[in-house]
């Protein structure tokens, strides 16, 4: 009966407010850009300052977000212990939270070892007194805190590793925690990574703390509530910027606002999760058009459907060019659009040696004139805009396009070059010169604003920075570049299905949203989300509720060449909704007796480092084959709904 109640008050709130209760930004890995931007414009000494944070609260205001979690590495400072910065977010009316390490507004990383062991065994009174701090000197100040404990510094947590010993620490930490803080402080509990596996083994989190679930650091769900957390209010927190293994993407943002629509506003609001949505946003400035698309869709996820992505990209260019011509809007609507359906082949941070070398000639063929033709679509689209408006363009959006074109452009040229170590060279200086007159030139608009922001490929800069001390990797963040690494890089590392399986990846496709005819089943049907998937508008089963869409079907006519027998289903590489559901469909070819299909590494078994996934956010789709069911010729081929959450990327022939 409580639950009920809950959840009835609960729906009751969310119809008032109309929108997400807390829209957020995580300033994470600001290293790259951010800090030394601000201390170019504020003083090497003062870093991201008060007057830094009152631009980006601006900013936030300007986009409708409302909740930050500030900077938070080593290098620069614990954002509390600087009270103009507590008064800065007052003033913007933006409510300040820490991210899931970082227990009661403190950032554990400034932990002095003349405190003691991080160890709430061994001590616990340390500990306590240590978060007592933030409650008796910030208690009255409009915060969001978050509760539980990891290790320092985003590490996994301290003491016994035994699950049940570890959710009785975590269970301890709770009720310490909640005594200090009262009925009356909102909190949040955030299960990232080690975390999530004890909640599922019976971790009892506080009834009137907000669960923010989380996804796999490349945006898809890792798990939603379901009917465990029916009642209670939920909220994810999701990345659209990654530093961390296996694989990182922190310079430029590539995340489409197809995909935050289809994962917050279709996955997520659908089911429940409504009261926070916190994006990890890495530098800040790069992920600009994500964070306008977080706020607009955010406060009134309803107004939004499957044909959200033009309305938000041309709502972004429309906000950032105010009073330039029509034609320079849709010259650079159609630039940004390109760069997203690229970005989805392949993150520019994720591009190395194996990818390229694993791609037939003729496919990097194809992408390289595609790159081309995007850094001549920026060049139309720049030439129509007043010199205010490119300055405006060039600073964050434009920088990122050039050098996204500018990175393909070599990645191809790199592989065509095989073994030629001279032109190999070559390519490396070139790049290199391009990238630092590209840095150069967005250093010198807006009067000299953006200087020091973007990557700088001096040999004092990259001395500076964390974790580049080593020369790999030395003039943008966690690139994978192919030079300065053993040998093939990892012999391990796989980074694309091109070699994990060149069989299913050789099979010839076609787009999912070409079917013969669609049906509608139990409450949901096959709806084209543009700008979702490596086609640029796969087939998602709406709404995604659990139960809903049994029976939905999609109708394919494929032509079979003589020794291709086999079907392959190309599916977004999400997860099944909550644990308990699976992510399947039923396919019959043929009218023969229907197979299961389910999407590979969707069981919650595998995170972004399983066998599976580990390639399949890096490519953006998965694959899985049935041998054997095809005839040469026409065949007919029907694949019906079984579970919520399936997105339909291509189909195709082996």
């Amino acid at each position: 009966m409580k639950k009920v109640i809950c959840a009835i008050m609960l729906a009751i709130a969310d119809q008032l407010l109309g929108g997400v209760r807390y829209l957020g930004v995580f300033i994470n890995d600001e290293d790259w850009c951010l800090r030394p931007w601000c201390q170019e414009r504020f003083g090497k000494e003062r870093g991201i300052c008060a007057e830094a944070y009152e631009e980006i609260f601006a900013d936030m205001k300007a986009r409708g977000v409302n909740l930050l979690w500030p900077a938070m590495h080593e290098g620069g400072y614990e954002f509390v212990a600087r009270k103009e910065n507590m008064e800065a977010a007052k003033k913007a009316g933006v409510t300040i939270g820490t991210s899931h390490c970082e227990p009661m507004l403190r950032n554990n990383c400034y932990w002095k070892k003349e405190q003691g062991v991080w160890d709430y065994t061994a001590n616990k009174s340390g500990i306590d007194a240590y978060w007592k701090w933030s409650v008796d000197n910030y208690g009255d100040q409009d915060c969001l805190w978050t509760i539980g404990m990891r290790g320092i510094h985003d590490r996994g947590m301290t003491g016994p590793r035994d699950p049940k010993a570890r959710i009785k620490i975590l269970e301890d930490v709770f009720a310490a925690q909640k005594e200090m803080l009262g009925p009356d402080r909102p909190t949040v509990f955030c299960p990232y990574k080690e975390v999530l596996p004890l909640y599922d083994a019976g971790l009892k989190v506080p009834e009137d703390a907000t669960l923010l679930w989380v996804d796999d650091n490349f945006g898809y769900c890792r798990r939603l509530g379901g009917p465990k957390a029916e009642g209670r209010r939920q909220g994810i927190y999701w990345h659209v910027s990654y530093y961390g293994g296996p694989h990182s993407y922190t310079h430029v943002c590539t995340t489409p606002p197809a995909f935050m629509w289809y994962q917050l506003v279709a996955r997520c609001w659908g089911n429940g999760v409504r009261d926070v949505w916190m994006l990890n946003v890495g530098d800040y400035w790069p992920a600009d058009m994500a964070i306008y698309a977080l706020g607009q869709i955010g406060k009134d996820p309803e107004a939004w459907d499957e044909k959200s992505h033009a309305r938000l990209l041309r709502g972004y260019v429309e906000s950032i060019l105010c009073g330039e011509s029509a034609a320079a809007v849709d010259a650079t609507v159609r630039v940004l659009d390109e760069y997203y359906r690229l970005g989805w082949i392949r993150k520019p941070e994720l591009m190395c040696a194996q990818w390229t070398r694993a791609l037939p000639a003729e496919e990097r063929r194809r992408l390289d004139g595609e790159y081309a033709n995007l850094a001549a679509m920026l060049d139309k689209a720049l030439a129509a805009m007043t010199p205010e408006g490119r300055g405006r363009f060039m600073a964050v959006n434009g920088y990122s396009v050039r050098f996204f074109t500018l990175a393909g452009r070599y990645f191809m040229a790199w592989g065509d070059a095989g073994e030629d170590a001279d032109l190999k060279g070559k390519l490396k200086d070139k790049v290199l010169a391009d990238i630092k007159a590209l840095e150069g030139e967005v250093a010198s608009v807006e009067n000299g604003h953006w200087k020091g922001f973007w990557w700088d490929t001096s040999d004092e800069r990259r001395k500076e920075c964390r974790y580049i001390k080593n020369g790999r990797n030395n003039w943008a963040s966690q690139m994978q570049w192919p030079w300065n690494e053993p040998g093939d890089m990892r012999p391990k590392y796989i980074c694309t299905v091109w070699q994990a399986d060149p069989w299913i990846a050789s099979a010839r496709m076609q787009d999912a949203s070409a079917f013969r005819e669609a049906h509608a089943g139990d409450g949901a049907s096959w709806k084209k989300v543009d700008g979702l998937g490596a086609s640029y508008g796969a087939m998602a089963l709406l709404p995604v509720k659990p139960g809903a869409g049994k029976g939905a079907a999609l109708e394919y006519e494929l032509e079979a060449k003589e020794g291709e027998d086999a079907l392959v289903l190309q599916f977004l590489p999400d997860f099944r909704l909550f644990p308990g559901e699976k992510l399947r469909v039923s396919v019959s070819v043929n009218g023969a007796e229907p197979f299961e299909v389910e999407v590979p590494g969707s069981n919650g078994r595998e995170d972004e480092k399983g066998e599976t996934r580990r390639y399949a956010v890096q490519d953006g789709f998965v694959r899985a084959a049935k041998k054997g069911v095809l005839k040469a010729g026409n065949n007919s081929v029907k694949v019906l709904a079984l579970d919520a959450g399936v997105v339909l990327d291509k189909v195709g022939v082996r």
